[in-house]
């Protein structure tokens, strides 16, 4: 192997997932403020995502699947929305599902207090880049197979199957709020639509909350709850869809990586 995968002092939480066709949002990463490390939120994907195989040199060096969290509080019973959450619920949807490219601003805040922000892109299907302003060393990008999180003060990275995490939500080509993902609340605030969710199979996990502006429709940013009570909030500004991204890059560069090395 090339490279030596580090794992030290990379925190996987299980948070709140979703399988292959659902999660961006949930790509949930935090600081660390004791560690000055970031916490990235990944999760296993459900039984239709294969196996690594030790012929494919992208899947051979790929981080091992997280193992399921031991069951924690009961699960909640299944909400039931009345007609006009269900109505809020699919225009949602189907704004999501509208968006083909997008480009915003990100501000980060976890429950210690911890703040960062930088820029976030989507390009569906697959394909997702957060790129963090200094003094985070860190970059995320999903290239629509894997995620790689990539520490420049480290000089190493990580890498997971798409499908082993919860990154692929806003870059699903089909982008369903329903099945995977059960929907608990959906409320109009102050011009805001509110979807609360959690992950079908795992409920126990956590809960996020997405934000969508009403009109225009605008997507605002996401809270996420996990089953600890752990808690990051990520507001977007300067929200920008439909454009060219032609020139971003959403694959894994070690140039790139090198060219961010501590002097």
């Amino acid at each position: 192997m090339a490279r030596q995968f580090s794992t030290a002092r990379t925190v996987l939480r299980l948070a709140l997932a979703a399988s292959t066709a659902v999660g961006a949002w949930l790509l949930a990463p935090a600081l660390d403020a004791e560690q000055e490390r970031l916490i990235f939120s990944v999760e296993s994907a459900n039984a239709q995502t294969p196996a690594p195989s030790p012929d494919n040199r992208r899947r051979r060096d790929v981080t091992p699947a997280p193992q399921p969290a031991p069951p924690g509080a009961p699960a909640p019973a299944p909400a039931t929305l009345s007609q006009q959450q269900q109505a809020l619920v699919a225009r949602v949807e189907q704004y999501l599902n509208s968006i083909t490219t997008m480009k915003a601003r990100f501000l980060q805040t976890a429950g210690n207090g911890a703040v960062s922000s930088g820029t976030y892109y989507v390009r569906r299907p697959g394909r997702l880049r957060f790129e963090y302003d200094p003094p985070v060393p860190i970059l995320i990008v999903a290239d629509g197979t894997q995620v790689t999180m990539v520490d420049f003060k480290q000089q190493d990275f990580s890498q997971w199957p798409i499908g082993w995490t919860a990154a692929s939500f806003l870059v699903a080509e089909n982008l369903r709020l329903s099945g995977d993902i059960t929907v608990t609340d959906a409320r109009l605030v102050n011009g805001d639509i509110q979807i609360t969710m959690y992950q079908t199979k795992r409920p126990n996990e956590g809960r996020a909350t997405m934000i969508v502006q009403d009109s225009p429709m605008l997507l605002k940013g996401w809270a996420i709850t996990d089953a600890k009570g752990n808690q990051v909030s990520v507001s977007l500004t300067k929200v920008e869809s439909g454009i060219d991204l032609s020139k971003i890059s959403f694959r894994f560069s070690e140039n790139e990586m090198k060219s961010h090395a501590p002097n």
